[in-house]
């Protein structure tokens, strides 16, 4: 119960500091680091698949990406901009934060054997998943073949953050010729 207190504070002061960096270089890496941190979230709660692809997308692939687009775009952000940027961001994660606080309110507890997903699911997934789908790695089956439109979706997500990059570099290139 230590560690996800400490975590979560670290994730808290990372957000935090994400906001009040004077370079966008530097709020990229604290993003990425928060991708690491969130990485051991999910290691310390068990959900390894989730941590792999964490660390896979979110610590090195989007802060890649990040990286590239700054190298790329440059950073020519007017002062007054930049203020209004601050304060929009700043509301906007506000009222997430306090979303995901109302919303959690009634999350079981870690490893409560009540919990819906102990008494519905994970029985379900565990009996009936080779005979239903016929694929022995429980865990394949339940990505390909239960979740298999959420798969679809995370990946959709991913080609979507993909071609933004290159258009936004595309379109650099084209304000470069001019």
């Amino acid at each position: 119960m230590t560690i996800n207190f400490i975590l979560c504070n670290m994730l808290i002061v990372i957000a935090i500091l994400v906001f009040i960096q004077k370079s966008l270089l530097n709020s990229v890496l604290m993003l990425g680091l928060f991708s690491l941190i969130m990485t051991l979230c999910y290691i310390n709660f068990g959900a390894l698949d989730v941590a792999i692809t964490e660390a896979a997308v979110g610590v090195a692939i989007s802060t890649l990406i990040f990286l590239a687009v700054i190298k790329v775009v440059g950073v020519n952000i007017e002062t007054n901009n930049r203020k209004l940027l601050y304060y929009i961001t700043a509301i906007i994660s506000s009222v997430v934060i306090l979303f995901l606080i109302f919303i959690n309110i009634d999350t079981p507890l870690l490893g409560d054997i009540l919990s819906p997903i102990h008494s519905l699911s994970a029985n379900h997934y565990v009996s009936e998943s080779y005979k239903e789908i016929g694929i022995p790695n429980m865990v394949t089956a339940i990505l390909a073949s239960y979740r298999g439109f959420d798969t679809l979706g995370e990946v959709f997500v991913i080609f979507t953050a993909g071609i933004s990059v290159f258009y936004i570099i595309k379109m650099k290139d084209k304000h470069d010729e001019k």
